[in-house]
C-alpha cells in the first residue's frame, strides 16, 4: 500500500480528466442515501464562517495559552481557515519535535 501525503502548501493537482469525469456524473446517479434530508430549520441558526473570522481570531487570541495577536494575524494571512491551519502548524511542529526526541 502506498501512502500519499499532501500539505497545505502542496495540494494535489487536479487533472482535466478528473474534472471531466466529475462533470459527467448525472445528479440522479449520485447516491445521497447516507445524507439526512435538510429541514426548513437547518439554516435558521447558520452563520457563514468568513464573515465571522474576527470571532475565531478573538477566540484563538484569548485561549489560556496566550497566543500573540501577531501570530494569529500571520496564521490568518496564510489560510482562510485559521483554526485548521493553526492546528496543522502545531501538529507539524509536534511531529518534528517527536522525531528529534525519539518519541
Amino acid at each position: 500500500m502506498t501512502i500519499v501525503r499532501y500539505s497545505w502548501d502542496n495540494p494535489p493537482e487536479v487533472t482535466q480528466a478528473q474534472l471531466d469525469e466529475v462533470a459527467s456524473i448525472k445528479e440522479e446517479d449520485i447516491d445521497f442515501s447516507d445524507i439526512p434530508e435538510l429541514t426548513d430549520d437547518f439554516g435558521k441558526n447558520a452563520v457563514r464562517g468568513f464573515e465571522n473570522r474576527h470571532l475565531l481570531m478573538r477566540d484563538l487570541a484569548h485561549k489560556p495559552s496566550s497566543i500573540d495577536v501577531e501570530v494569529v494575524e500571520w496564521l490568518d494571512k496564510q489560510s482562510q481557515e485559521t483554526q485548521r491551519y493553526f492546528n496543522y502548524v502545531l501538529k507539524e511542529m509536534m511531529k518534528r519535535q517527536q522525531k528529534v526526541c525519539g518519541e
